[in-house]
């Protein structure tokens, strides 16, 4: 759509360009537009790296949203020519504001925008040059193909161009922007020129615009860009001969991108030199590098800022966002390294001298306290990590040991982890437990928090996971140990950091040795982390060997309580740091009761199934588990009264979380159905007997009418035989189950 230009309007357009620090934070202003800088998404502020946008690239942003240029620029304007007003001749001073080296997103955007109040609408190859940009903008244009081999024709991109711009302008901003809108400008018109000569489309697509492309090299051959030409050459000879020597190539684990918590095995070039290339990102890409660690000697804002005995005033940490691991095909990530980075930056420079920084946040998501922090990629995919403007503090060294750390791993506080390996995984009868002197082993089991005491070892594990101490204990629970209970507490030692990560891999390796029946109970507060967000679930359904984990959103700063990858309690926020401690602290031994009255269920539950023949309709030895379950249910009951409050507290979340009480109520229903079903069984015994008895009689009465006429040959026979027959009918018919009777008519 071409709307009324700057031209239509009869105005003299005079552009001012503006600088400004990267990621300082703007708002609306009249006759002024922020790009690539501001913050934010609003009429005259247009800027991807204030996340949520959805968009790549700022000049994607000024492609979807115009109005926030045309109309915040033209629409005082537009008004006034409405109203009557001669505007011709009236000067136009338009301000465009950006950041110190502006990139080439930054270019491109600048471009569009005058584009767009020049002519009154964007060049037809506006989705090519925004894609492009974009993809230079994301680190995802390459040198190289997938062997390594540098082909020359890709040296001659025009971002590459003006990259050697930046350089040489460092001091300049504004030369900078001017000489890189001159060549763009001519590289779309040579690009144009050359597609409407050859009777082929536009170009509509990023690729369209490498060298490649029809006409994308045309710039090459004007004398005004060949010394660019040729520094862009020798700039792989400065990358070999000065940025090189004494570099360190290692293989770094890396989280994965996608919803998991694997890690990947990248490899890495970390540099000890500051960085004299203008591409070396691109020659450390082309040798198979997918992370660099580059140091340079000046920061991106402040050139002239004092660099700290061994530290750089800048290092820019990136990851080649299309490398991907050639078995899994998965790819990594940064996320969480700015803001491990910032943490370390902040402590140090509050430890030697204080953090001058001014405390306005950056972002408003708690991920600093400062508006000059550590970039963590939010804007790039989490594929590229940079220095404070100002120039950083930390000591390389130390940044390079965070870079390599497991620094996306999840800070835990106030962890406590019991584990516990139950006997096995089948029910647990009652009658295995080592019986109490009366002989009832329901009183034993609910004992379990006293008298099994007596048989227990405690020792202390040297295996603990990094951060915690770690004791296990033993309970024997019948003669010659052939059941026991094993039970073993992490607890966190204070004042020592400990990781979510580090919890679970102990956990697996405990699986590991052989453990049938273990159970997980962990409370823990989540410190703050900017990992990716699927980090903390992904690792506690490792933690609990359990699949996903509910779907109950853990709050950083509030703690959190599972028992088998289930939720007991969550989020207990500081105001019930009290009912936290209750239940955040357990006894192992309450612990080791509910999950016992657990699998003593199962068991009443499979012995009462055992009590009935469905086949046959009969009810076997339903009297013994009668007596168990009343012994069992009373000296529940009773136990329930005696606990401590503190473990009542325990114990009632606990049992929640099992269903004890519902499962309980219907056991008790099962149980009255067995009796139900025994009591109809007996009388169908008594009807068996009654039936006997009254056959008694009728045999006697045939016998003795076979008796009376045992003159006539064969009624003696045929009497005893009829007296057999009908016996036998009778048995039969008894015997069946009720609901195969039928009564003749």
């Amino acid at each position: 759509m071409i709307r009324t230009n700057a031209r239509d309007l009869g105005l003299k357009l005079q552009w001012r360009y503006a600088f400004v620090p990267q990621g300082s934070t703007h708002r609306t202003t009249h006759g002024t537009v922020f790009l690539d800088v501001g913050g934010a998404l609003e009429p005259g502020v247009i800027d991807q790296h204030q996340g949520g946008s959805g968009a790549s690239s700022t000049c994607e942003l000024v492609e979807r949203h115009q109005e926030f240029v045309y109309g915040h620029l033209l629409t005082d304007w537009l008004r006034r020519r409405d109203d009557g007003q001669d505007l011709a001749g009236r000067v136009f001073s338009p301000a465009l504001v950006t950041h110190h080296y502006p990139d080439f997103d930054a270019l491109t955007s600048i471009y569009l925008v005058q584009q767009l109040i020049e002519e009154g609408c964007l060049p037809p190859e506006t989705r090519a040059l925004v894609e492009y940009a974009t993809e230079v903008d994301q680190g995802r244009y390459r040198l190289a193909d997938h062997n390594r081999t540098i082909a020359p024709i890709r040296l001659r991109a025009v971002h590459l161009a003006y990259l050697i711009m930046q350089h040489d302008h460092e001091h300049n901003h504004a030369a900078c922007l001017d000489a890189g809108l001159r060549l763009l400008d001519q590289f779309i018109r040579a690009v144009r020129a050359e597609r409407e000569l050859a009777k082929e489309p536009r170009a509509g697509s990023g690729r369209d615009l490498h060298p490649e492309g029809r006409g994308a090299m045309n710039w090459c051959d004007d004398p005004q860009w060949q010394g660019i030409v040729k520094k862009i050459e020798e700039d792989q000879e400065t990358w070999t001969k000065i940025d090189l020597p004494g570099h360190e190539a290692v293989t770094v684990a890396l989280p994965v991108h996608s919803a998991t918590a694997d890690t990947l095995q990248v490899p890495a070039l970390i540099l000890h030199r500051a960085s004299k290339s203008n591409l070396n990102k691109y020659w450390a890409r082309a040798a198979g590098y997918a992370y660099l660690i580059c140091p340079y000697d000046k920061a991106s804002a402040t050139p002239d800022a004092p660099a700290t005995e061994g530290a750089f005033p800048r290092v820019i940490l990136s990851l080649d966002p299309t490398w991907s691991d050639p078995t899994t095909g998965e790819r990594p990530t940064l996320q969480g390294l700015g803001y491990a980075l910032e943490q370390a930056e902040a402590a140090f420079r509050k430890a030697n001298g204080g953090d001058q920084r001014n405390k306005t946040p950056r972002f408003d998501d708690g991920f600093c306290d400062n508006d000059d922090p550590w970039y963590d990629g939010r804007g790039h995919e989490y594929t590229i990590i940079d220095a404070p403007r100002e120039g950083g503090r930390l000591p390389y060294d130390q940044i390079t040991q965070i870079a390599q750390s497991p620094f996306w791993q999840t800070p835990v506080k106030k962890a406590l982890v019991v584990v516990i390996d139950l006997p096995g995984r089948e029910p647990l009868e009652l009658e295995k437990l080592d019986p109490s002197a009366d002989g009832r082993a329901a009183g034993e089991l609910a004992q379990l928090c006293g008298a099994c005491r007596q048989r227990w070892k405690k020792v202390s594990l040297a295996d603990a996971p990094i951060g915690f101490n770690a004791v296990e204990e033993r309970w024997s629970l019948s003669d010659g140990n052939s059941l026991e209970v094993r039970s073993v507490r992490l607890s966190q030692r204070e004042g020592v950091e400990a990781t979510l990560e580090g919890i679970t891999e102990w956990a697996r390796q405990r699986r590991a040795s052989g453990a049938q029946d273990t159970r997980v109970y962990a409370r823990f507060e989540v410190g703050k982390s900017f990992a990716p967000s699927h980090q903390v679930d992904t690792t506690v359904a490792n933690l609990f060997r359990t699949g996903p984990p509910d779907s109950t959103p853990v709050i950083a700063g509030s703690q959190r309580i599972w028992l088998d990858g289930q939720t007991v309690v969550a989020n207990l926020s500081p105001s019930v740091a009290g009912h936290a401690d209750a239940v955040g602290t357990p006894d192992e031994h309450v612990l080791i009761y509910s999950l016992l009255i657990d699998k003593v269920i199962d068991s009443f539950s499979q012995r009462i199934a055992d009590c009935i023949d469905v086949s046959r309709g009969r009810v076997r030895a339903a009297t013994v588990v009668q007596r168990d379950f009343l012994s069992f249910q009373g000296q529940y009951q009773r136990d329930r009264i005696r606990r401590e409050p503190v473990e009542q507290l325990l114990f009632s979340h606990v049992a929640a979380h099992l269903r004890l009480g519902e499962r309980l109520t219907d056991l008790e229903a099962q149980v009255d159905r067995l009796s139900e079903l025994q009591q109809a069984e007996q009388g169908k015994q008594l009807e068996r007997f009654l039936a006997f008895m009254s056959f008694v009689g009728v045999a006697e009465v045939v016998l003795a009418v076979a008796d009376d006429t045992a003159s006539v040959p064969g009624w003696k026979w045929i009497g005893l035989a009829l007296v057999f027959g009908l016996g036998g009918v009778l048995y039969v018919w008894l015997g069946r189950p009720p609901t195969d009777r039928t009564t003749p008519e």
